[in-house]
């Protein structure tokens, strides 16, 4: 957790605030996942994802890649595998920008 928390510190992503509708959309998706563990930590990044239209997202949570959009697209958590023993490895070309996350 600590190098997890380091890297985030280094700026390797951009915080963001919830917006108007985002409790709506929460509520909302906590419905169509009642079945999944889908708590406010992983329907608080689906919903940020959704509404910056992001597929790649972080998430500490191994399940995270069952999660559809509304497109039935599945959200691809860049951290699976993450080991808090090692620092992150950012697969794909969002390595080289900044992602946004709730």
């Amino acid at each position: 957790m600590v190098a997890f928390l380091r890297w985030v510190q280094r700026g390797a992503l951009v915080l963001q605030p919830a917006a108007e509708g985002s409790v709506t959309e929460v509520l909302r998706m906590s419905e169509r996942f009642a079945d999944l563990p889908f708590d406010l930590a992983d329907a608080s990044t689906a919903e940020a994802a959704a509404r910056l239209k992001l597929r790649h997202v972080l998430s500490l949570d191994a399940h995270f890649d069952v999660y559809r959009d509304r497109g039935d697209r599945a959200l691809i958590n860049l951290l699976r595998g993450w080991s808090p023993r090692r620092e992150p490895t950012v697969r794909s070309t969002a390595a080289s920008t900044k992602g946004a996350i709730a």
